[in-house]
């Protein structure tokens, strides 16, 4: 089953942080497995409470691995990719620079912002 739309490219580039913070502002929790392997090969399987995830929900991974309902996915690509580059334009600016704030940047920063995403094709 494939994703809506271009939500497959667009969730390629985003790393998982910024997913689960953008899923966690839709209220979704518990989207993110986390550093999954053993320690000891004599401990027992640990078990817990699970999460459904059906088919066709979107699967992320980079170091952890998100899961997204096929039903929002679409838009939480769309989101998160802004929020992707946002970090990243953020990251770049430098030592005491500030855009205004990530999540509300400020007119002037918007532009900037939008000139740098065209720029790097984000």
């Amino acid at each position: 089953m494939d994703l809506p739309g271009t939500a497959c490219e667009k969730l390629k580039p985003v790393p998982a942080a910024a997913l689960t913070a953008v899923l966690l502002k839709r209220g979704l929790r518990n989207v993110v497995i986390r550093g999954v392997e053993k320690i000891n090969a004599q401990a027992p399987r640990p078990v817990g409470p699970a999460v459904a995830v059906c088919a066709g929900d979107a699967m992320v991974g980079d170091n952890d691995v998100v899961a997204i309902p096929a039903a929002i996915s679409q838009e939480i690509a769309n989101v998160a990719l802004v929020q992707a580059a946002l970090e990243d334009f953020e990251a770049r600016k430098g030592a005491g620079q500030s855009i205004s704030g990530p999540h509300a940047p400020g007119d002037g920063a918007s532009a900037e912002i939008a000139a740098w995403r065209q720029k790097e094709g984000r």
